[in-house]
């Protein structure tokens, strides 16, 4: 809604006067006729049409509502006390087109050659037009643009967003938070509970406290001595200070790294590739090997064609003609469309489907993970028996499971894919099993902890469209010798022609907590020579690990500075991994390419 007001005599605004935005008073606006043109952000906003605008809406107005306008304009007296004195002349009202993620939708749909959507602005229409446009004519005449556009994909939505109730509550409070600051740990709060594990109850019983992630509701960290809660705007009571969890946290890290710990990662997103275009359509799009026997597990980056990273995933193969691609739960829907996108008739034949409500799973890690399921089950799990990046089925006290040796922590350790009917009676049977090795749930907020300490990337963060695999040190990862793929000609010229930036790892500070989360300035001789993406705490090295693109002379054993809040703070450059891994992922050391 915006409002015209009055001038107020002896205090009219200038005609020249700039256009003001105060994100504490939640309010914008520029000088009219002496007086001002007065627009906001509410923080309860309401939702219309729901299920899609009528076609004789057009840009016609909707009746206004001065009562939820009114906090807007106590902000304004706030910021400019005489505004307290001005009457509304006209108060109108025009719905904002909102995304869920409050971000447009922009660039090709798959499945239809040749169209090409920009829509769903949410508020950065006038901000953004000039490069929505650009990118837009980029991606219509050449296929790719300039910018990361992953953010802005048209088809990152799902099946959960079909849920029309459910996709306002997230368009709700995304536009609440335009102007009011939402703090990096703070989680959404409307739409909940809205997807559940099978293992819901017994994480609750646990005392979990849950995030969300695509709908879904997962176990951040656990306070075992309390209820289970949901997490939301939790940051706004601690501030910018070490967060009340952290020991919390320590210890469940502790247990994933020094005896064994348990995760439910149900909302992994999954999609099965099955028929005789399948292995021709993965091997194109990836970079690594994918033609491997039946039970292999191979890790992989999604390339485009210049060699930028679409995806970052693991692909296991369950038959001759048959996949199934493990990615994040925020980025399955935007790697299914993807995949459609860069399908050709050539490939042959091939079904693509998303499966993630179809499997739970199951992450168990630690050095005594195999102690605790040799002791329930009868299938061979030995070093020997089921080597690493190796999957199959096994049975668990007589459940059946799809087990894959595979580790996001850097310890040994399976995922298992059930199902969901099944999921509960496994879970508690691995936890009996492992009391007397100390086992303990875990939450997401220790994986990144754990997985910063062996080097460990993570999509969207340190691995993006504008980022390659050779930059981020996955150059194992890039089977030059396998054929053809997606940005194989760029890639073989950047390692030529040698690169010129490398993402490494950094030990910020000492062993005090310091306050980063990301996007913090890097400094080098008193220049800004990057900027950190990950960040974390690791408890068994002690000290705060960041990673960050530098140039590539700035290696092993270099000093620079990270700006921590307008202070300069000590970062020593170090190894990609702090600790030993269990072993690298992309074994395969013979077709290394470094």
């Amino acid at each position: 809604q915006h409002a015209a007001l009055r001038a107020v005599e002896g205090a009219e605004l200038p005609p020249n006067m700039p256009c003001f935005r105060d994100p504490d008073n939640l309010i914008y606006g520029k000088a009219e006729a002496g007086g001002v043109v007065l627009g906001g952000y509410e923080l309860n906003p309401s939702a219309r049409w729901i299920d899609g605008v009528p076609w004789e809406h057009a840009g016609t107005s909707v009746t206004p509502d001065q009562r939820r306008f009114e906090p807007l304009l106590r902000g304004a007296a706030r910021r400019f006390p005489f505004m307290s004195e001005a009457g509304i002349v006209k108060l109108v009202c025009h719905p904002d087109a909102m995304t869920p993620d409050a971000n447009p939708l922009l660039g090709p749909v798959p499945g239809i050659r040749g169209l090409f959507i920009a829509a769903g602005l949410s508020l950065n229409g006038f901000g953004g037009a000039g490069g929505l446009g650009k990118s837009l004519t980029q991606l219509i005449t050449t296929g790719e643009s300039e910018l990361d556009l992953y953010a802005y994909r048209p088809w990152r939505f799902g099946p959960v967003h079909r849920d029309h109730r459910y996709a306002a509550e997230l368009a709700k409070e995304a536009y609440r938070y335009y102007y009011f600051l939402r703090y990096p740990y703070d989680a959404d709060e409307w739409g909940r509970p809205r997807r559940t594990s099978a293992l819901h109850h017994r994480t609750q019983d646990l005392g979990a406290v849950f995030g969300a992630k695509h709908g879904w509701e997962r176990p951040e960290h656990f306070e075992p001595a309390r209820p289970w809660q949901r997490a939301g705007a939790d940051q706004r009571r601690f501030g910018w200070t070490r967060p009340p969890w952290f020991e919390l946290q320590a210890e469940e890290h502790r247990a994933f790294r020094e005896r064994v710990g348990i995760i439910d990662m149900t909302s992994f997103g999954k999609i099965e590739l099955e028929g005789p275009g399948a292995l021709p359509l993965l091997e194109r799009v990836s970079g690594n090997l994918i033609a491997r026997p039946v039970g292999s597990v191979v890790y992989t980056q999604l390339l485009d064609r210049r060699g930028g990273m679409a995806g970052d995933v693991t692909i296991t193969r369950l038959g001759p003609h048959r996949f199934r691609l493990v990615t994040g739960a925020g980025y399955v829907n935007s790697d299914l469309g993807w995949l459609r996108l860069e399908r050709r008739e050539e490939d042959g034949p091939v079904e693509i489907r998303e499966t993630t409500e179809e499997l739970c799973v199951v992450g168990m890690w630690g050095p005594r993970a195999r102690d605790v399921l040799e002791a329930t089950t009868d299938d061979d799990v030995s070093e020997e028996g089921f080597p690493f990046m190796k999957a199959r089925t096994i049975h668990v006290e007589g459940f059946e499971v799809f087990a894959q040796r595979v580790t996001y922590v850097g310890e040994l350790g399976w995922e298992f894919y059930l199902e969901p009917a099944v999921a509960m009676q496994v879970w508690d049977r691995l936890m009996t099993a492992g009391q007397t090795s100390g086992i303990r749930p875990g939450g997401y907020r220790a994986l990144d902890s754990l997985r910063m300490e062996k080097g460990y990337r993570y999509y969207g963060t340190d691995l993006t469209l504008l980022d390659n695999p050779l930059e981020a040190g996955l150059g194992f990862c890039v089977r030059f010798d396998k054929g053809d793929f997606n940005g194989r000609e760029a890639l073989k010229a950047a390692k030529t022609a040698g690169i010129s930036r490398r993402l490494r790892t950094l030990l910020v500070g000492e062993q005090e907590y310091v306050t980063v989360y990301g996007g913090e300035a890097v400094y080098a001789d008193g220049s800004i020579v990057g900027r950190l993406r990950s960040c974390a705490y690791g408890f068994t090295v002690g000290r705060n690990i960041a990673y960050s693109y530098l140039p590539v002379g700035l290696g092993p054993g270099a000093r620079v500075e990270v700006d921590v809040f307008g202070r300069r703070v000590p970062a020593d450059v170090s190894t990609d991994a702090l600790l030993k891994r269990e072993q690298l992922v992309g074994h395969d050391a013979k077709h290394v390419a470094s």
